[in-house]
């Protein structure tokens, strides 16, 4: 398929709701998809992925990263059937354990679409948290559809299962284990919080910067993501200035769409089971 769709019913599913022209204009302004483990493995380890983006289709198959062999059955549980962030945090409070043993950021869109957490000074008692995002969304103070959890992770440090190395990251494996001794081929390898994340339809991550400039390796286990990165200098900052913390969603505002055209931008769709692997300055999933 042309641009940024891998099987043939994806651009069915995107028509309509978001404009073709921005998957399929520039082939300079498209992910590079490569085909094998070995050459995603190469990207990441020594390649130059610089304000670029390399996707893995099928990946998380091919690197023996599958759902259920990376993420903890309690929260496999809780996802089990659900169509958005908001039916998650329901299950999630269903189970007190898990209040204890996790902490997680939980975001809304506000009518500007500007993202906000929810009680952000309370960041370790998660069940708090996730009532008074239920609270918002039943009195119809937020839209309950883009709720987001974001950079779900473990409240305590403990050994990874594999590694050894205490940590705060809820995946058991992950690309540091699929490279082995070519690990240490990197200068710094971060695990240790690596976060998780759920949405829904629509939602996502609004405009940011990372709070570090390195390399971001990535799984999809369900559903489809759009991400959008500009390079760093003055067309970040422009774009940082104007729509930091917004988030892009259809229907797109006239300045939204003016931005996602410009030349400047890279744009991939990631959708199940796929790797991805980037470093770029200003992003929006």
């Amino acid at each position: 398929m042309p641009g940024a769709f891998y099987e043939p019913h994806e651009e069915a599913m995107v028509s309509g709701l978001w404009p073709l022209e921005l998957l399929q204009d520039d082939p300079a302004r498209q992910p590079r998809v490569v085909s094998s483990a070995l050459e995603f493995l190469r990207e990441l380890v020594i390649g130059h992925h610089l304000e670029d983006f390399v996707v893995l289709p099928h990946g998380t198959d091919l690197l023996d990263l599958r759902f259920e062999d990376c993420i903890p059955e309690d929260v496999r549980s809780c996802l089990r059937n659900c169509r958005s962030a908001h039916e998650f945090i329901s299950n999630i409070l269903e189970h007190p354990k898990m209040l204890d043993k996790y902490r997680a950021d939980v975001e809304y869109i506000d009518p500007a679409r500007q993202q906000h957490d929810i009680l952000r000074k309370d960041k370790l008692d998660l069940g708090k948290r996730i009532r008074e995002a239920l609270r918002m969304a039943q009195a119809g103070e937020v839209d309950a559809r883009l709720l987001y959890l974001a950079e779900m992770r473990l409240k305590q440090e403990a050994p990874h299962p594999i590694g050894g190395e205490k940590v705060k990251t809820i995946c058991t494996r992950d690309f540091k284990d699929v490279l082995g001794p070519l690990a240490t081929w990197t200068l710094y390898w971060d695990r240790y919080d690596e976060g998780f994340f759920a949405g829904g339809r629509c939602s996502g991550k609004g405009v940011h910067i990372d709070q570090v400039l390195w390399s971001n390796v990535g799984r999809n286990y369900q559903g489809y993501k759009l991400v959008a990165a500009w390079p760093k200098g003055e067309v970040s900052k422009q774009v940082a200035m104007e729509f930091f913390d917004t988030l892009f969603a259809p229907p797109l505002r006239p300045r939204e769409l003016e931005e996602l055209c410009t030349k400047r931008r890279k744009l991939s769709c990631c959708g199940l089971g796929m790797c991805t692997c980037s470093a770029a300055a200003w992003r929006t999933p």
